[in-house]
């Protein structure tokens, strides 16, 4: 595909291993990485996808949090330190850190995925403040595919 491009639009790369879904990425000429780091990329990303759904799951996840939400990546959370620690800069609130659960559903209806929700909603609150401070749970079965029906349906029954 990269030669169908003019010569300053070839820079294209995979998508770390750790990435939630496999693809490339747009770099620049001067970032593309040598044939071997692309050959390391993708056994990396081809070992991933032989684990058990679940470890593969919270991987991906924990990947995403990374990326997202701690001062590593894009910082969406200020109070997400890293992908095992959230909580953190509420001290003076009373909050101590703490580490972050991940929890993952392949619930096929809204019942199953709130009994889901809830067994993590349960353990948190059994572990204490100091046994977790978030829940992150991956739900690969309710994405944009629904048609809405997370952000119409579901949201509203677990944000109580």
């Amino acid at each position: 595909m990269q030669e169908l491009l003019p010569p300053s639009e070839r820079g294209f790369a995979p998508l770390p291993g750790d990435a939630p879904v496999r693809g490339l990425r747009r770099t620049a000429a001067s970032e593309e990485p040598p044939p071997a780091a692309t050959a390391a990329a993708a056994t990396a990303a081809a070992s991933a996808i032989a684990l058990p759904p679940e470890e593969l799951a919270r991987s991906r996840t924990a990947a995403w949090v990374r990326r997202t939400l701690s001062p590593l990546g894009l910082r969406f959370c200020p109070y997400t330190a890293s992908a095992e620690v959230s909580g953190s800069g509420l001290e003076s609130f009373g909050v101590r850190p703490a580490p972050i659960a991940y929890a993952h559903s392949e619930a096929g209806s809204v019942a199953s995925l709130l009994v889901d929700f809830w067994a993590a909603a349960c353990g948190m609150a059994e572990g204490g403040e100091e046994g977790v401070s978030s829940i992150v749970l991956s739900a690969p079965s309710w994405d944009d595919r629904r048609g809405g029906v997370v952000s119409v349906t579901v949201h509203p029954l677990l944000l109580f």
